[in-house]
Protein backbone atom coordinates (compact mmCIF):
# COMPACT_ATOMS: atom_id res chain seq x y z
CA UNK A 1 0.00 0.00 0.00
CA UNK A 2 2.57 3.03 0.85
CA UNK A 3 4.36 1.98 -2.44
CA UNK A 4 1.59 2.03 -4.43
CA UNK A 5 0.64 5.13 -2.68
CA UNK A 6 4.67 6.47 -3.32
CA UNK A 7 4.27 6.16 -7.02
CA UNK A 8 0.71 7.35 -7.74
CA UNK A 9 1.43 10.66 -5.34
CA UNK A 10 5.20 12.06 -6.34
CA UNK A 11 4.77 14.45 -3.30
CA UNK A 12 4.48 11.76 -0.99
CA UNK A 13 7.66 10.61 -3.07
CA UNK A 14 9.48 13.93 -2.28
CA UNK A 15 8.29 14.14 1.41
CA UNK A 16 9.49 10.12 2.38
CA UNK A 17 13.05 11.37 0.34
CA UNK A 18 13.19 14.69 2.43
CA UNK A 19 13.19 12.59 5.63
CA UNK A 20 15.62 9.81 4.48
CA UNK A 21 17.70 12.41 3.53
CA UNK A 22 17.24 13.99 7.43
CA UNK A 23 18.55 10.33 8.47
CA UNK A 24 21.36 10.02 6.20
CA UNK A 25 22.67 13.43 8.11
CA UNK A 26 21.87 11.70 11.78
CA UNK A 27 23.77 8.25 10.39
CA UNK A 28 26.47 10.43 9.14
CA UNK A 29 26.80 11.95 12.75
CA UNK A 30 26.71 8.61 14.71
CA UNK A 31 28.60 5.97 12.33
CA UNK A 32 31.19 8.19 10.98
CA UNK A 33 34.23 9.77 12.68
CA UNK A 34 36.52 11.20 9.93
CA UNK A 35 35.46 12.92 6.88
CA UNK A 36 36.41 9.95 4.82
CA UNK A 37 34.06 7.79 6.88
CA UNK A 38 31.51 10.35 6.38
CA UNK A 39 31.93 10.40 2.89
CA UNK A 40 31.70 6.83 2.45
CA UNK A 41 28.69 5.97 4.82
CA UNK A 42 26.90 8.75 2.88
CA UNK A 43 27.66 7.18 -0.64
CA UNK A 44 26.95 3.84 0.68
CA UNK A 45 23.33 4.89 2.16
CA UNK A 46 22.41 6.51 -0.74
CA UNK A 47 23.27 3.74 -3.52
CA UNK A 48 20.58 1.82 -1.43
CA UNK A 49 18.33 4.63 -1.21
CA UNK A 50 18.46 5.11 -5.01
CA UNK A 51 18.46 1.48 -5.39
CA UNK A 52 14.83 0.91 -3.41
CA UNK A 53 13.35 4.14 -5.32
CA UNK A 54 14.52 2.54 -8.42
CA UNK A 55 12.89 -0.48 -7.84
CA UNK A 56 9.55 0.98 -6.34
CA UNK A 57 9.43 2.77 -9.68
CA UNK A 58 10.32 0.15 -12.43
CA UNK A 59 6.72 0.03 -13.43
CA UNK A 60 7.37 3.22 -14.56
CA UNK A 61 10.10 2.53 -16.77
CA UNK A 62 9.83 3.55 -20.42
CA UNK A 63 6.92 5.89 -19.79
CA UNK A 64 6.86 9.06 -22.15
CA UNK A 65 5.68 12.23 -20.51
CA UNK A 66 5.02 15.61 -21.76
CA UNK A 67 8.22 17.04 -21.25
CA UNK A 68 7.20 20.68 -20.93
CA UNK A 69 5.60 19.53 -17.47
CA UNK A 70 6.76 22.23 -14.80
CA UNK A 71 4.57 21.41 -11.10
CA UNK A 72 5.82 21.59 -8.46
CA UNK A 73 6.68 18.26 -7.63
CA UNK A 74 9.00 18.31 -10.59
CA UNK A 75 10.97 20.82 -8.52
CA UNK A 76 10.49 18.76 -5.35
CA UNK A 77 11.86 15.75 -7.04
CA UNK A 78 14.63 18.07 -8.49
CA UNK A 79 15.59 19.22 -5.10
CA UNK A 80 15.64 15.78 -3.66
CA UNK A 81 18.42 14.88 -5.97
CA UNK A 82 20.28 17.80 -5.16
CA UNK A 83 19.79 17.57 -1.23
CA UNK A 84 21.25 14.39 -1.89
CA UNK A 85 24.02 15.31 -3.36
CA UNK A 86 25.14 18.12 -1.21
CA UNK A 87 25.00 15.91 2.17
CA UNK A 88 27.38 13.15 -0.10
CA UNK A 89 29.68 16.12 -0.72
CA UNK A 90 29.64 18.12 1.73
CA UNK A 91 31.75 16.15 4.11
CA UNK A 92 34.39 16.80 1.84
CA UNK A 93 34.55 20.69 2.84
CA UNK A 94 36.50 20.69 5.31
CA UNK A 95 39.88 18.21 3.29
CA UNK A 96 43.00 20.24 3.16
CA UNK A 97 45.14 20.85 -0.16
CA UNK A 98 46.58 18.03 -1.92
CA UNK A 99 49.17 17.36 -4.15
CA UNK A 100 48.79 19.38 -7.24
CA UNK A 101 46.62 21.69 -5.48
CA UNK A 102 49.84 23.63 -3.69
CA UNK A 103 51.06 24.16 -7.51
CA UNK A 104 47.88 25.65 -8.61
CA UNK A 105 47.48 27.76 -5.19
CA UNK A 106 51.60 28.92 -6.02
CA UNK A 107 50.49 30.25 -9.69
CA UNK A 108 47.49 31.75 -8.94
CA UNK A 109 49.40 34.23 -6.29
CA UNK A 110 50.27 36.42 -9.22
CA UNK A 111 47.91 39.32 -9.80
CA UNK A 112 44.38 38.29 -11.13
CA UNK A 113 44.53 40.00 -14.55
CA UNK A 114 47.64 38.86 -15.86
CA UNK A 115 46.81 34.95 -15.10
CA UNK A 116 43.86 34.70 -16.45
CA UNK A 117 45.22 36.30 -19.99
CA UNK A 118 48.66 33.79 -19.70
CA UNK A 119 46.19 31.05 -19.46
CA UNK A 120 43.98 32.04 -21.97
CA UNK A 121 47.36 32.91 -24.70
CA UNK A 122 49.85 30.25 -23.22
CA UNK A 123 47.69 27.51 -21.29
CA UNK A 124 49.31 26.40 -18.60
CA UNK A 125 52.72 27.83 -19.46
CA UNK A 126 54.33 23.76 -18.93
CA UNK A 127 52.66 23.46 -22.54
CA UNK A 128 50.68 20.53 -21.07
CA UNK A 129 47.04 21.45 -19.95
CA UNK A 130 45.05 23.82 -22.19
CA UNK A 131 42.08 24.25 -19.80
CA UNK A 132 41.85 28.49 -19.59
CA UNK A 133 38.10 28.44 -17.97
CA UNK A 134 39.16 26.60 -14.45
CA UNK A 135 42.56 27.66 -14.36
CA UNK A 136 40.40 31.01 -14.17
CA UNK A 137 38.47 29.37 -11.60
CA UNK A 138 40.79 28.45 -9.54
CA UNK A 139 42.20 32.02 -9.73
CA UNK A 140 39.03 33.56 -8.13
CA UNK A 141 39.09 31.40 -5.97
CA UNK A 142 41.75 32.78 -4.38
CA UNK A 143 41.07 35.86 -5.23
CA UNK A 144 38.24 35.44 -2.94
CA UNK A 145 39.53 32.68 -0.25
CA UNK A 146 43.31 33.01 -0.28
CA UNK A 147 44.21 29.99 1.04
CA UNK A 148 41.25 28.82 2.90
CA UNK A 149 40.70 25.42 1.55
CA UNK A 150 37.05 24.92 2.39
CA UNK A 151 35.89 27.85 -0.61
CA UNK A 152 37.88 25.60 -2.71
CA UNK A 153 35.73 22.52 -2.47
CA UNK A 154 32.86 24.82 -2.01
CA UNK A 155 32.75 25.88 -5.73
CA UNK A 156 33.88 22.03 -6.98
CA UNK A 157 30.46 21.39 -4.83
CA UNK A 158 28.64 24.30 -6.34
CA UNK A 159 29.57 22.80 -9.64
CA UNK A 160 28.54 19.20 -8.85
CA UNK A 161 25.32 20.48 -7.89
CA UNK A 162 24.69 22.60 -10.89
CA UNK A 163 25.42 19.42 -13.11
CA UNK A 164 22.90 17.19 -11.23
CA UNK A 165 20.22 19.93 -12.48
CA UNK A 166 21.38 20.07 -15.67
CA UNK A 167 21.64 16.28 -15.66
CA UNK A 168 17.93 15.80 -14.31
CA UNK A 169 16.53 19.20 -16.67
CA UNK A 170 18.39 16.62 -19.65
CA UNK A 171 16.12 13.56 -19.07
CA UNK A 172 12.86 15.71 -18.83
CA UNK A 173 13.32 16.83 -22.43
CA UNK A 174 14.32 13.22 -23.70
CA UNK A 175 10.60 12.48 -22.55
CA UNK A 176 12.09 10.86 -19.62
CA UNK A 177 9.54 10.38 -16.53
CA UNK A 178 10.05 13.24 -13.76
CA UNK A 179 10.71 10.41 -10.92
CA UNK A 180 13.22 8.19 -13.44
CA UNK A 181 15.12 11.66 -14.46
CA UNK A 182 15.01 12.59 -10.62
CA UNK A 183 16.63 8.70 -9.83
CA UNK A 184 19.43 8.86 -12.71
CA UNK A 185 20.12 12.61 -11.29
CA UNK A 186 20.57 11.17 -7.87
CA UNK A 187 22.46 8.35 -8.88
CA UNK A 188 25.02 10.84 -10.56
CA UNK A 189 25.30 12.80 -8.06
CA UNK A 190 26.09 10.13 -5.18
CA UNK A 191 28.20 7.81 -7.22
CA UNK A 192 31.60 7.20 -5.78
CA UNK A 193 33.56 7.57 -8.90
CA UNK A 194 32.90 11.36 -9.12
CA UNK A 195 35.24 11.53 -5.57
CA UNK A 196 38.69 12.39 -7.28
CA UNK A 197 36.80 15.63 -9.32
CA UNK A 198 34.86 16.55 -7.15
CA UNK A 199 36.30 16.32 -3.16
CA UNK A 200 39.62 16.81 -5.19
CA UNK A 201 40.42 20.66 -5.20
CA UNK A 202 42.78 19.72 -8.53
CA UNK A 203 39.88 17.70 -9.85
CA UNK A 204 37.56 20.38 -11.14
CA UNK A 205 38.57 20.23 -14.78
CA UNK A 206 36.53 16.88 -14.78
CA UNK A 207 33.61 18.46 -12.77
CA UNK A 208 33.28 21.82 -15.52
CA UNK A 209 33.79 19.03 -18.93
CA UNK A 210 30.86 17.63 -17.04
Amino acid sequence: MFSRDLRSDPKKLVGCGAALTLGFAAVLSIAAVTPRARLNVMQAVSVVFLTTVAWRFRASQGQIVNPESNDSSEWGLLAVATVLGTLVWATMLNFYFVGDDFGILAVAQAPLFSQVKSVFLHGDGAGVFYRPLTFTSYFLDHTVWGAIPVGYHLTNLVLHLVTIAGLFAFCRQLGISRQSAAITAGIFASMPIHVEAVAWMSGRFDVLST
